[in-house]
């Protein structure tokens, strides 16, 4: 077979393949009747009509919703909350704590942040402190291997500080 003949072979079979494979279905039935599902964005008005979402509701998926979803509002900066992303007509908006702040309370869907609370300072710590969580725990007497001490044993020594 020359190089022409075979290239169109391979085309045609990969033809074949592409109009073969299955498509995503765009369709459903219900009552004997063929309807459309809508795109992101859209909602549908009828059985066979999308219309899109109006300004401050959303749809995420391919649907067959009677109405968009309602954006969420209560992002409310005196609650020292924040948008993070804008409401489209695909998307919900999403609210969190400002900086410096965590949430304590969250929506059913956990989605969004209702209520935030300032995030405690952080204690300073001194050379006291660091000194105090080296101490270093020393046995006294000879141990051999595999000698395991008894709470006795360990509560009859002394605590040794040191920085190792």
């Amino acid at each position: 077979m020359g190089l022409v003949q075979y290239s169109v072979a391979l085309l045609m079979l990969s033809t074949q393949l592409v109009l073969s494979f299955p498509t995503p279905k765009n369709t459903y039935t219900i009552g004997g009747r063929e309807c459309n599902y809508c795109p992101a964005g859209m909602y549908q008005s009828d059985c066979t009509t999308c219309e899109h979402c109006p300004a401050g509701s959303y749809t995420t998926d391919l649907n067959y919703e009677d109405e968009c979803h309602r954006c969420f509002g209560d992002c409310n900066p005196k609650f020292h909350l924040k948008v993070v992303q804008n409401c489209t007509s695909t998307s919900d908006m999403k609210c969190d704590c400002e900086d410096g702040f965590r949430c304590i309370r969250r929506t059913h869907d956990k989605k969004n942040c209702l209520s935030c609370e300032k995030m405690p300072d952080p204690t300073p710590t001194t050379l006291q402190d660091t000194v105090n969580l080296s101490r270093v725990y020393v046995v006294s007497y000879p141990v051999t291997a595999g000698f395991t001490p008894t709470l006795n044993q360990i509560t009859r020594n002394k605590w040794m500080d040191g920085i190792y």
